[in-house]
């Protein structure tokens, strides 16, 4: 079977002020303009290789932009001297992603389900900040500084298995192992995950622990104006973020509760 998926959305808002307060002595003027957007294609083929082996190759591309602009223009009075501050602030943000992963399912009657696969991730991001003392016009394009553009490698390998040991006891584990580099610093990550589930009578018990790894990190502007997302990639500087996450639930069924 082969398949194919694309999807494309953006979303913009504009927001402007001209306020002149003649009894406050107090005037501003500003303009603020966010826009984000993501496209993303494609390409999936599945193979059944076997009665017992299924095949699923995928490769796709994913582009994620965003940008921000406020300019301000404030006009007040001070004592007997009128005082005027105008800045402009503009961030752009993008992020594209190639990826390709290869996996296969592994069905027995013994041991359960197995899947494996190994996959690879060019990252691209391109984070970019700029600030100017004077209110700029809304139309005015800026661009994207050229020093400001990463490339970085994303490899990993998995094997994981779903087995049911008894009619009471069921188990989910698997192994995952990451590198990310390609900049100034290399890093290798081994995820370890672990999903066990126990019933007895009208009784679920759930048990679980995952350690991920993400390597692009999010900086949120909180200051004045609309916000700025920056994405961008580990360093040296700033490793990447490591999770270790524990679970336990419990819940209880019976007829109609």
């Amino acid at each position: 079977r082969l398949s194919f998926s694309f999807y494309k959305g953006n979303d913009l808002i504009r927001l402007t002020r001209d306020q002149d307060d003649l009894s406050q002595n107090f005037s501003i003027k500003d303009f603020n303009r966010i826009e984000c957007g993501n496209t993303l294609a494609s390409i999936n083929w599945n193979q059944t290789l076997s009665e017992k082996v299924y095949s699923t190759t995928s490769v796709g591309i994913s582009s994620f932009n965003y940008s921000s602009r406020g300019s301000y223009d404030i006009n007040y009075k001070e004592i007997d001297t009128t005082e005027n501050r105008s800045f402009d602030i503009f961030s752009n943000s993008k992020l594209r992603d190639i990826n390709i992963t290869q996996s296969f399912d592994y069905y027995t009657s013994e041991a359960g389900i197995f899947k494996f696969g190994a996959g690879y991730i060019r990252h691209k991001n391109a984070p970019s900040i700029k600030e100017s003392d004077a209110f700029l016009d809304p139309e005015i394009q800026s661009s994207i500084a050229l020093d400001s553009i990463y490339f970085s490698n994303e490899l990993f390998v998995f094997a994981e298995n779903m087995s049911d040991i008894n009619q009471n006891l069921s188990i989910h584990s698997g192994l995952r192992l990451n590198y990310f580099g390609g900049l100034d610093q290399d890093y290798l990550y081994l995820q370890p995950r672990l999903d066990i589930n126990y019933r007895f009578g009208h009784n679920k018990i759930n048990l679980s622990y995952a350690r991920m790894s993400q390597f692009i990190h999010l900086l949120v502007n909180p200051g004045p104006g609309l916000p700025s997302d920056l994405w961008v990639p580990s360093t040296s500087k700033v490793a990447p973020e490591i999770s270790d996450l524990v679970g336990l639930k419990y819940s209880y069924s019976k007829d109609k509760f």
